[in-house]
């Protein structure tokens, strides 16, 4: 799959879960992908199966009625791609704002997403993704998954 398709397919997963069609969105993964959580997170755990992603996803729709995510910065390292993202919503019960940056590093296998690992620093998810620093400030201010 070439870069510019991978860049589309997770431009429509963004578009499809930012109007809470997690169906759609989940068809950019393989059944069997897996989402390796972030270590620093309270709930960290290894996701198996497109299952396991909705149920998280939903999870996070009960807590953020209103949860975005955008793709601020995207670099292309061969199969894997590093998304720095930007997550905004609004507690449900609480209407407080929530906002956070994390990597993405997408892993891509026959024009699907088959692994997911997220990480709170971006230097920690670059060397996952297995770009150099170089690489990076090379690439730094490049576009983002929303246009």
């Amino acid at each position: 799959m070439s870069s510019d398709a991978n860049i589309d397919l997770l431009r429509n997963l963004q578009e499809a879960f930012n109007r809470g069609d997690l169906r759609s969105a989940l068809e950019a993964f393989d059944p069997e992908a897996e989402w390796q959580q972030a270590r620093e997170d309270p709930d960290a755990e290894t996701l198996h199966g497109t299952g396991a992603i909705r149920r998280l996803w939903e999870s996070w729709r009960e807590a953020y009625p209103d949860i975005r995510i955008e793709g601020d910065e995207i670099i292309m390292a061969g199969e894997r791609v590093f998304v720095w993202v930007r997550i905004t919503g609004h507690g449900a019960a609480s209407g407080i704002e929530m906002a956070m940056e994390e990597a993405y590093v997408y892993t891509f296998r026959d024009g699907r997403i088959v692994r997911l690992e997220d990480y709170f620093d971006r230097q920690e998810g670059l060397r996952a993704a297995g770009i150099s620093d170089e690489a990076a400030d090379r690439s730094a201010g490049g576009p983002g998954i929303s246009g």
